[in-house]
């Protein structure tokens, strides 16, 4: 392809665009070249015309160039790539496009810089101290820094494409930071959140920024999350708070008067306490003194110029300079007391003009009026610096000619100390050359730092003395150029400790010999703190597992039945009031899966700040056995008793089965013997009737009347034969002979007889036992009840048999039932012998009698 002057203009647009660009024919061969590719070359475009590229350029077949010219050529594709040119050694982005004669048209440009800046900011996200990271619209993590990945524990394939709650953080800190997000995408404003979630060592604190990203066309594609640990400015501004509690308390307590004064007016704006024992005035009495004038009038006239002058000079301190100032004051009842007023700076103005002034108010009456009692106290305050259990000294730091301190001038020394050095000549001797071993402790370095930074601090340390190794505590306090430093002979409790130390050995190496199961549970973070070898063994991890596993270490081991139970009790032991001793009988899964019965016994043995109980101790049982035993037992129990009521029904099954017997025996007596006899003394008397046609009237009665009695008796003798054994029974079955017995006892009382279910599918005896009960109570209501109408009702289910009679008649007391001989103590026996249950009820309205017989119709089909 060649430029033709027709293409003038098409040149001049290619020279003035800010990227390279060359045309290739079919051949690779160089058909034109812009300015940029020229400069970027370093080559003039007739040098490289009409030859290939490759030959001018052969260092770049290695490249990316080289591939994407190739498929340009090919006239498939275009191909653009970003790599290091091999001929300026510098990153471009090149592009190859398919031409119209077959060639390549190549456009690329320097890219270094941009790349230059990607790394730098790639750099920075992987380096910055907060975490960095990028979610979709639904919530799921698109990109992630190093410091979020380091953070989570886990590699980034496993966190894209999965939410807060997926990565596993807890649903309290995650859903409110996903609300927030979310508010994002619906606005399209940033957003900021603060959350907090308990760390190993405290909580921790976290700020969130929140920051939609959109896309060309402006729609939300993104937000962009970067997560700060505020937990230490947290702590800080929780422990400014604190300071300012702990500033105010102590403005509160101090046995000084401190105010604040506005400047230049003098007018008093905060006095921390009533000023009564110095000038008689209460604190809203004070406040309450008009401006430009504030105290003056309570300040003594020859000292009023004294006090002017002396805020005069408060307004020309500089920061942390103070004026003092001793004035008498008048009290409200008129006498004068001495005060001693000091003051600084407070606060300035934008000018740094000052605009309130710190003061402090003592009442220095005493010191004015008696030097001597002031050296009274000072006298006694060396008593008491001599009468303390501490060793206590006073050390002046001693400098070279360089100015830098070599050991520490002995001023002064307390009674305690000299006499556990046993010297009284140390005052005015050099520290460590009296005692040079203590130099290796660390001792001279601590003095040091604490002369430099102003700060207390404190050491253990060993020290041979008298050819015993003792141990001292000392704490070090600045004083001016000097250090004030009290130590105490610590070699009892450091004693202590080993003993404890090696006490706790010794209840571990217990612990773990112990055949019971030993444990400590750490209530608050619901921690297995200690597990003795026992449990370790069973669940088949060590102690130092155990000791890091959280709440799921329950949650693995405890039976699922359990758990609740489980953690109720620890929740009663965390709210328990006292020591109490809680037993818990629970199943643990080992393991290999088995099940294992456990009671343990625990009690608080540590109590938090607030006095809840945070620690308990338990000690655990495996009861494994003892509880199978027991499941035996019961089950031999249940079995005993089953087969005691098997036993008592069969001993009455045999028992009605005798009787019935007898019964047979007597109506067959009744039916074969008395019967046929009297029916043979009814003929007898018929024939007599007939061979005496002629008797008299009397003697025709008296026959009349033997023969009705005979008949009557022969009647009643077939009612207690039929009774004694009833042939519809026998014959036709329950249903049948309960209706027949509704029909013989009818008369007076009216009965209906209501079925349901089948009786044929109770044993003989049972419906035996029925019939006799149904008998029975309704022959009470003929001969006791003076009813009208009775009801009898047997219903027949496959778990039970329910037989109710009622009747409205006057109904009775147990006490007229006993004595009548109701026989209703005779039913209620033989519902027991069948496990049933009988409940009465009788009243003036009548008798209802409910009877429910167990008996299971599908273990009889069954058995049958």
């Amino acid at each position: 392809m060649k430029i033709e002057p027709s293409g003038h203009f098409s040149e001049y647009l290619l020279n003035s665009i800010p990227v390279a660009c060359y045309l290739l024919d079919r051949d690779s061969k160089f058909v034109y070249l812009n300015r940029e590719a020229e400069r970027f070359f370093e080559l003039e475009k007739h040098t490289v015309i009409g030859r290939n590229v490759w030959e001018v350029f052969p260092e770049s077949r290695t490249t990316h160039c080289y591939t994407s010219i190739n498929l340009a050529l090919s006239g498939r594709q275009s191909g653009a790539y970003e790599y290091i040119s091999a001929v300026s050694n510098l990153w471009i982005s090149l592009t190859a496009y398919p031409a119209d004669n077959g060639g390549a048209i190549v456009m690329f440009s320097e890219i270094d810089a941009l790349k230059a800046s990607k790394n730098q900011y790639q750099a920075l996200v992987d380096n910055t101290p907060d975490t960095i990271s990028r979610w979709n619209s639904k919530l799921q993590l698109l990109f992630a820094n190093q410091v979020y990945i380091q953070k989570t524990g886990r590699t980034l394939e496993k966190l894209l494409g999965r939410t807060m709650i997926d990565i596993g953080q807890s649903p309290e800190v995650a859903l409110p930071w996903m609300e927030k997000m979310k508010l994002v995408f619906d606005t399209g404003k940033a957003q900021e959140h603060y959350h907090s979630y308990p760390g190993p060592y405290g909580e921790l604190f976290y700020f969130s920024k929140m920051v939609p990203e959109l896309d060309s066309q402006g729609a939300i594609q993104s937000v962009l999350s970067i997560d700060r640990d505020i937990t230490a400015l947290k702590k800080a501004e929780q422990e400014l708070e604190s300071q300012t509690h702990f500033i105010h308390s102590i403005m509160e307590t101090l046995p000084d008067v401190v105010s604040v004064v506005r400047l230049p007016s003098r007018k008093l704006e905060y006095i921390n306490r009533d000023p009564l024992m110095m000038v008689g005035y209460t604190r809203d009495e004070m406040i309450d003194m008009p401006a430009n004038q504030g105290t003056d009038h309570l300040v003594h006239p020859d000292d009023l110029q004294s006090l002017l002058d002396y805020y005069e000079h408060i307004s020309a301190l500089k920061d942390g300079e103070t004026a003092q100032l001793e004035y008498r004051a008048q009290h409200k009842n008129g006498k004068y007391s001495w005060l001693c007023l000091r003051g600084t700076i407070f606060r300035r103005n934008q000018d740094g003009e000052p605009t309130y002034a710190f003061h402090t108010w003592q009442d220095i009456t005493q010191q004015k009026n008696a030097e001597l009692e002031l050296k009274k106290n000072l006298d006694m305050l060396q008593s008491v610096f001599d009468s303390t259990l501490l060793g206590m000294c006073v050390l002046q730091a001693v400098r070279d000619e360089r100015g830098l301190i070599n050991d520490f001038l002995i001023k002064m020394v307390s009674k305690e100390l000299e006499n556990e050095t046993k010297r009284k000549d140390l005052i005015g001797k050099l520290y460590f050359q009296e005692y040079p071993d203590l130099r290796s402790s660390g001792l001279f370095e601590l003095m040091l730092r604490v002369l430099e930074t102003g700060e207390p601090a404190g050491k253990e340390y060993p020290y041979a003395y008298d050819g015993i190794e003792k141990w001292f505590s000392c704490k070090i306090v600045k004083m001016g150029d000097a250090l004030v430093s009290t130590s105490m002979d610590i070699t009892e409790r450091r004693n202590a400790e080993k003993a404890i130390r090696e006490n706790a050995a010794l209840i571990n190496s217990i612990a773990d010999s112990a055949p019971d199961m030993v444990y400590a549970i750490d209530l608050v973070h619901m921690k297995q703190i200690y597990s003795n070898y026992k449990i370790a063994t069973l669940l088949n991890k060590s102690q130092q597992e155990i000791r890091h596993l959280d709440i799921s270490f329950y949650d693995e081991f405890i039976h699922p039945e359990d758990r609740n139970n489980f953690y109720n009790n620890l929740a009663e032991l965390r709210n328990a009031d006292n020591s109490q001793v809680s037993e818990l009988t629970y199943r643990l899964i080992d393991a290999n899966g088995n099940v294992h019965w456990i009671r343990t016994r625990r009690s608080v043995y540590k109590y938090d700040e607030s006095g809840r109980p945070s620690h308990i101790v338990g000690v655990s049982e495996d009861i494994t056995v003892q509880r199978e035993l027991q499941d035996k037992n019961h089950q031999l129990w249940l079995q005993h008793n089953e087969a005691k009521k098997q036993q008592r029904q069969e001993i009455f099954r045999v028992t009605l089965k005798v009787q019935e017997q007898e019964r047979k025996r007597i109506s067959e007596t009744l039916h074969n013997g008395i019967g046929q006899i009297l029916y043979g003394i009814k003929l007898t008397l018929d024939r007599l009737r007939v061979n005496l046609p002629n008797v008299g009237h009397d003697q025709q009665s008296i026959l009349n009347e033997a023969q009705d009695l005979l008949t009557k008796c022969i009647r009643e003798n077939r009612r207690i034969s039929h009774e004694l054994m009833p042939p519809a029974l026998e014959d036709f079955g329950l249903k049948a002979a309960i209706e027949d017995v509704c029909w013989q006892l009818r008369g007076e009382v009216s009965f209906n007889c209501h079925f349901t279910g089948d009786p044929l599918a109770l044993d003989k005896y049972i419906q035996l036992s029925i019939y006799r009960i149904v008998q029975e109570l309704m022959v009470n209501i003929i001969k006791h009840a003076q009813a009208t109408h009775g009801v009898v009702r047997i219903v027949i289910e496959h778990k039970a048999t329910r037989i109710e009679v009622e009747d409205n008649g006057s109904g009775f007391t147990w006490s007229e039932a006993k004595n009548k001989g109701i026989g209703l103590s005779t039913i209620q026996a033989n519902v027991k012998l069948l496990n049933g249950k009988t409940e009465i009820k009788s009243d003036a309205s009548g008798t209802n009698v409910q009877i429910t017989l167990p008996i299971d119709l599908t273990a009889n089909s069954a058995e049958s």
